[in-house]
């Protein structure tokens, strides 16, 4: 397998408008999937956006990033051992903890980006690995 889509990362809808220099992504691609199709989760976890509407998008701006990651797990190979995937995600678990004097349920997850020979001890994404046929390298 090579490494994950645009698509399968960002949404069946998503796309780069190279004029505008702009990531478009559909927020409808980050629900469930629905009776017509439409949504991209197929695990029950996608995001629930009926609440959503002007002056409210801040308290989106997690939820969506959150949303993001999910689909990338969702959509990528099931064991990590294919050199070609550039971004593998594993969940860690649930820790109980408190924030601020309030009780809350942390949920882990390992985002892991891959490089051929890596160097330093942070990731330029220009550097990441994205499937043997890319040559290119920003």
């Amino acid at each position: 397998m090579s490494d994950l889509t645009l698509k399968q990362r960002f949404g069946t809808n998503a796309y780069i408008d190279l004029e505008g220099w702009e990531l478009c992504i559909s927020l409808s691609d980050l629900q469930d999937k629905d009776q017509n199709g439409l949504g991209d989760f197929t695990n029950g976890l996608g995001l629930d956006t009926s609440g959503l509407g002007e002056g409210n998008e801040d308290k989106y701006a997690s939820k969506i990033l959150w949303a993001l990651i999910a689909l990338s797990q969702q959509n990528q190979p099931e064991v990590n051992n294919d050199d070609e995937v550039g971004i593998y995600i594993s969940s860690q678990g649930k820790r109980p903890v408190t924030r601020n004097g309030v009780a809350q349920n942390g949920f882990l997850t390992l985002v892991t980006g891959y490089q051929d020979d890596p160097s330093g001890l942070t990731l330029d994404p220009d550097d990441m690995r994205s499937g043997a046929s890319d040559s290119s390298n920003g």
